[in-house]
């Protein structure tokens, strides 16, 4: 058994460790995190590098500038929340995405803070410095580079809870969408959850070629499905009391995750390549489960590619469709 390795911080939040495909551990501690890489000590030296452990910090990750993010000011009473307002924004939540996504096909660390900004950090440079490379809350903003934002549109670019997809796998001889990367390692999709209580996916890619930077990753709004009812979702208030007008104003999806990838099979006049997957919300005291279906097909005018949606039941103007609530 090897011994302890010792940390400057503690973690700071649930979920605080991560393993990535490539063996490194992510530490959230604070307002940074610790990259923790296994290199096995030289017998030749008379003492190893933290046992065997490399030790990289990304210091500040709760900084932004303010041509990441702008200045967000005091929200009116409906839109206010103390995470976003008055938090010191230190880290709450960290996961690896699935290899084939960063460069060299390696795999990107998601960093989410208290004021619900989720951002996307890789490693550049022959001394790893770890880098900002993507904020995923500029693809839910009306406008991506507005720098004036508030009220609901402040709520729906704010995101609650967030999941790495399965990657989509498509076939290497299928349509020009299915570049040569994707065919190999699949299409990455971010399933999150925003504060107006709205789940999403997001296509998260990076085309070949580009520098590490802020605009390195284009992530691309598929689809976005409003829930609603939340006067079920809390049975034990009095109808009609102040408590439970309270809890309807104030509830929140608290989780969010994605399953597997179900390909489906296609028609000639239909998509190259379909596939669904199901959707799991914890939503109030409620397990919603939603179920979406994603339709491949199409060249950007621009180069390169990406993914089209098709309705699938209820809603036409959604591919997500509610089919089961758990709970009371």
């Amino acid at each position: 058994m090897s011994s302890s390795v010792e940390l400057s911080l503690f973690p700071s939040c649930f979920g605080a460790l991560d393993w990535s495909p490539d063996g490194e551990l992510a530490v959230a501690a604070g307002d940074q995190v610790q990259i923790l890489t296994w290199r096995p000590a030289n017998h030749n030296s008379e003492q190893g590098d933290h046992n065997g452990w490399q030790i990289t910090r990304i210091p500040k990750v709760n900084v932004f500038t303010v041509a990441e993010w702008g200045m967000i000011y005091p929200q009116n009473r409906d839109n206010f929340s103390i995470a976003v307002e008055q938090s010191p924004s230190s880290v709450i939540g960290l996961s690896w995405s699935p290899p084939g996504l960063a460069r060299y096909r390696r795999s990107v660390l998601a960093i989410w803070t208290s004021n619900l900004i989720l951002s996307l950090w890789e490693p550049v440079g022959i001394n790893g410095q770890w880098t900002r490379v993507c904020i995923v809350n500029h693809a839910l903003q009306p406008n991506p580079r507005s720098q004036d934002i508030g009220g609901l549109d402040l709520r729906r670019a704010s995101i609650r809870s967030f999941h790495w997809c399965s990657p989509l796998q498509v076939s290497a001889d299928g349509p020009e969408s299915a570049t040569a990367p994707e065919s190999r390692w699949g299409v990455q999709m971010l399933a999150i959850a925003n504060d107006a209580n709205e789940v999403a996916l997001l296509r998260v890619h990076r085309p070949s070629g580009l520098q590490a930077s802020s605009d390195a990753y284009i992530i691309t709004k598929l689809t976005t499905c409003p829930l609603d009812g939340v006067d079920n979702q809390f049975p034990m208030a009095s109808s009609g009391s102040l408590l439970q007008s309270a809890l309807r104003s104030k509830a929140r999806i608290t989780s969010v995750m994605c399953g597997p990838w179900l390909n489906l099979p296609t028609s000639d006049n239909g998509p190259v390549h379909s596939a669904r997957t199901m959707v799991a919300v914890v939503y109030g005291t409620e397990l919603r489960i939603l179920q979406a279906t994603v339709a491949l097909g199409g060249v950007r005018p621009r180069g390169g590619s990406y993914t089209t949606i098709r309705s699938n039941g209820g809603d036409q103007t959604s591919p997500f469709r509610h089919i089961r609530k758990l709970g009371s």
